[in-house]
């Protein structure tokens, strides 16, 4: 993973939270969205959600991401189940790597939850 350590995590509570991955990527992944099993979503140009695969179909099922479900191209016919993280996909070392996003980055994102009235908070 290269500099851009930073992600943003959009809780099902409607919260916005800036996390640091200062490790391995996957744990971070798995333990920050608490999923056994992640996907990727592309949102826009090289921008992507990292979901819980099984957010939905898990006992009991995920509550609806509002945040994330936003941002997410397939909303008018499904939803984001569970938290999410935005992160984005760059050529590191010659390979497709998801890695995180700069402050200027984050601060869009969340100016655009905040234009929409969304977003209840941030952490």
């Amino acid at each position: 993973m290269n500099n851009s350590n930073k992600f943003l995590k959009l809780n099902i509570n409607r919260t916005a939270e800036i996390v640091t991955c200062d490790g391995e990527l996957l744990p971070f992944i798995y333990k920050t969205i608490n999923c056994e099993c992640f996907e990727t979503v592309s949102i826009a140009g090289h921008y992507i959600l990292i979901v819980d695969e099984c957010g939905k179909i898990c006992e009991p099922a995920k509550l609806h991401n509002i945040l994330a479900t936003a941002i997410y191209p397939g909303s008018l016919f499904d939803y984001i189940a569970g938290d999410a993280l935005v992160a984005k996909v760059a050529n590191v070392d010659g390979e497709r790597d998801i890695v995180g996003l700069s402050d200027y980055e984050i601060a869009v994102f969340l100016s655009f939850f905040k234009a929409q009235k969304l977003l209840r908070g941030v952490k």
